[in-house]
């Protein structure tokens, strides 16, 4: 039950050479992504180290208590909070959400959208609206887990989470959850 089985099954990609073409394409994806995620948090480490003493605290009471396991990772939110965080402002896409209109459409505020058009979100405009983010341009570690707090939504406003305002891996049905929208 993976992905190369889920195209398989699909038969839409069937041939030796379209499925290694999806499955590098995919690849690549997860790898520049993650890559990029972790190397962003390594500078943001660098420059705001005051965030290491709490992130650390977090880390050793909950592996003390728990171990490593799954459940404990999940339940390190300042982490997962310094994460999502370093994605919204330096995530490695600029749009997101892709599609294609495949017959003629109108939008519900009038718009028309002819078949064929090709629709994208601005992520990046959106992860730095004013009208969405409190001071969107300055980074605040704690941030997601902190609106976990005042929501008590704690798995909504993770980072591999989506939102209509947070959407680094695309949203709806085709989002893709620790990989780059394709």
């Amino acid at each position: 039950n993976d992905i190369l089985q889920w195209l398989i099954d699909e038969k839409q990609e069937s041939s030796t050479r379209q499925l290694t073409l999806r499955v590098l394409t995919i690849n690549f994806a997860s790898i520049h992504s993650t890559t990029n995620t972790v190397t962003q948090a390594l500078y943001n480490l660098a420059a705001y180290p005051q965030y290491v003493g709490p992130l650390r605290e977090e880390v050793d009471a909950i592996i003390r208590e728990h171990g490593w396991t799954k459940e404990a990772i999940a339940s390190m939110r300042k982490v997962d909070s310094f994460l999502a965080e370093t994605q919204r402002l330096e995530g490695v896409l600029t749009s997101s959400v892709q599609r294609k209109a495949m017959k003629d459409l109108t939008l519900s505020d009038g718009t028309f959208v002819p078949k064929g058009t090709h629709l994208c979100v601005p992520t990046y405009v959106v992860h730095r609206d004013s009208a969405v983010y409190d001071n969107p341009g300055v980074f605040n570690p704690f941030r997601f887990s902190q609106i976990n707090d005042d929501e008590d939504a704690s798995a909504r406003h993770q980072m591999v989470g989506v939102t209509q305002d947070y959407f680094p891996f695309g949203f709806g049905k085709h989002a893709w959850y620790g990989c780059t929208h394709l």
